[in-house]
């Protein structure tokens, strides 16, 4: 592919953004003596969930401050998605017929559609992007996950596509799962045994230790912690002006379907709603202002309006904002004084803004967050906890540690990467694979 086509797709890729990019914020670039590469930063960018989108604009705008090449460093996302887009309003119907399979079984239905998706249109889409770059990156976000082998096959083929390339490879920032199918497992250490990986990062603790265990010994490359990229999103955006006289309490809904499959936390439909609605009720009645918000996921905004439609019915009036891109993600939870949450990135985007946070529990990764920024005992189990509990915590502001400073631990170890990346680039050589366009 020539460089017409290359910059045909990187000017698709931004108008697929919708908004001005956060690296074209007017930031001016890092002088880090890094020699400037090409970097290729594959993610699920484009997810309906706009906390993805978030932290990987994040990523890349900080990449590009260091000294990467602003024009040929951008996201390529791994489901071949070039927008952000609502989604399919049935993916909360299929989520659904998963979750009541057996785990094989579902893996086993799931096979042929992932594999038929996987070469008519991901790997051509991952081929197309990957002329005249100088290296790799595959992060941030929860990526390193096994579930129906969907991720694994991905990451296996893009790792697999580098190598044969001769690429240098850095994983950054990436969570990581404890559990993993055999099958999934084995492609995705036989993919990274051959890659020419550079440097590796992940967000927490337990993800060090999952890495660690499955796939350390085939990288060759000890794995780090580094602060998760949407922490840096104030450096990008700025935040809504909170009036002193009025304290706003933002709350993100989550579908009950989202929490039940992506943790073991049961919770039915009804009692999640009606959890919602009492929250909003009694906070309301305690004269709060309500800011009531999705992350952008088709089975939560559903499942708001459902919100909504219940509040009704017992005399409460709400208005469900909904975020369409991850710049109005972030003014979102910046326009709250205080923001309970079970999504992470709409927690992490309120926490960089210097807000109150307050987790509800359900996938360990926000646990990890939570105790990363000093305030594990400000989580709380939806299922659990009743609403005027919450409300109490409320009350008791608390953020431990200065948001400034975890902004700019996150951006200085992007410098590291970048670091690592211009160092391996020069050894690269690049070979052009017909095989899979």
């Amino acid at each position: 592919m020539g460089g017409r086509t290359s910059r045909h797709l990187r000017r698709a890729y931004l108008r697929g953004r919708g908004v001005e990019s956060l690296h074209n914020s007017g930031r001016p670039g890092v002088a880090s003596g890094a020699e400037i590469v090409k970097v290729r930063v594959f993610n699920v960018k484009y997810s309906p969930n706009l906390g993805d989108g978030l932290l990987c604009e994040c990523l890349e705008a900080a990449l590009i401050e260091h000294g990467c090449d602003s024009e040929e460093t951008y996201s390529v996302d791994l489901a071949a998605r070039t927008t952000y887009s609502g989604g399919n309003s049935s993916r909360g119907v299929l989520m659904r017929v998963l979750e009541a399979m057996p785990a094989e079984l579902r893996r086993l239905a799931l096979h042929i559609p992932i594999q038929a998706q996987l070469r008519r249109r991901w790997l051509p889409h991952y081929a197309r992007t990957l002329d005249g770059v100088d290296a790799v990156v595959v992060g941030g976000g929860n990526l390193f996950t096994d579930v129906d082998l969907n991720f694994p096959t991905k990451l296996s083929a893009i790792v697999s596509m580098t190598a044969e390339r001769r690429l240098p490879l850095a994983i950054y920032g990436v969570g990581v799962t404890s559990r993993w199918s055999d099958q999934g497992k084995r492609m995705l250490r036989h993919a990274l045994a051959s890659a020419r990986t550079c440097y590796v990062s992940v967000r927490d603790e337990a993800s060090k230790r999952h890495f660690d265990e499955h796939f350390g010994d085939v990288v060759g490359v000890r794995s780090q912690i580094v602060r998760d990229p949407g922490l840096m999103i104030s450096r990008y955006v700025q935040p809504k002006v909170l009036s002193p006289e009025s304290a706003i309490v933002g709350i993100c809904i989550s579908s009950a379907i989202a929490v039940r499959y992506h943790s073991d936390i049961t919770i039915s439909d009804r009692n999640l709603l009606s959890w919602y609605v009492r929250l909003c009720q009694q906070l309301q009645a305690a004269g709060l202002k309500l800011l009531v918000f999705t992350n952008g996921s088709p089975e939560d905004v559903a499942f708001a309006e459902r919100v909504r439609n219940e509040g009704l019915a017992r005399g409460l009036s709400l208005t469900i904002e909904q975020p369409r891109t991850p710049r109005e993600l972030a003014v979102a939870a910046s326009t709250a004084s205080i923001l309970i949450a079970f999504r992470m990135h709409a927690l992490i985007a309120a926490f960089s803004f210097g807000r109150q946070i307050i987790g509800l529990r359900w996938d360990p990764k926000l646990d990890s967050f939570m105790q990363s920024v000093g305030m594990p005992e400000l989580v709380f189990d939806a299922t659990r906890t009743s609403p005027e509990a919450l409300i109490q915590a409320t009350a008791q502001p608390k953020i431990p540690l200065s948001a400034d400073k975890v902004a700019g631990d996150a951006f200085a170890q992007v410098g590291n990467l970048v670091h690592a990346l211009s160092r391996d680039a020069g050894r690269a050589g690049t070979t052009k694979l017909s095989s899979w366009s």
